[in-house]
């Protein structure tokens, strides 16, 4: 949790010591590299870690999948920004097969004839567990063909 990163940088006498980490900094060309970071606080209404660039005063503000603190364990970090990625292009593809069914013409279609419905439906209930169902019902597949 973000409170918790942050309570790894206070000091027994009430002080703040920055915490360590690396960022992505994205350069001016477009290409990104890891950079040290000074992490001195979480902002919760942006949900974005601040702090300095390490070596220099330039602010900056890091999202927790570009922040890898110097105390995690590095794997743990590839896998959550692995999955990340992997959920983001399957909303990309959720959101652009919405789109693309909702603007759908669906006045003066023809009729599937009766050689496209076996078709279908054996393609949809190819599985044993399907064939083995006796009573399938299949108008919901058929609706949304």
């Amino acid at each position: 949790m973000p409170h918790e990163w942050i309570a790894f940088g206070e000091t027994e006498d009430g002080g703040f010591n920055p915490i360590c980490g690396k960022g992505l900094f994205r350069n001016s060309d477009g290409s990104a590299q890891w950079r040290s970071a000074l992490i001195n606080s979480y902002d919760e209404e942006r949900n974005v870690y601040t702090g300095y660039w390490d070596g220099t005063s330039e602010y900056v503000e890091l999202t927790r999948i570009n922040l890898l603190f110097n105390s995690e364990d590095p794997r743990i970090f590839a896998q959550r920004v692995a999955q990340a990625h992997s959920e983001r292009i399957y909303a990309d593809s959720q959101i652009r097969y919405n789109f693309f069914m909702d603007l759908m013409p669906q006045q003066e279609l023809p009729e599937l004839d009766s050689e496209q419905v076996s078709r279908i439906l054996h393609h949809a209930t190819a599985s044993k567990y399907l064939r083995s169902r006796p009573n399938l019902e299949t108008t919901a597949i058929l609706f949304e063909v």
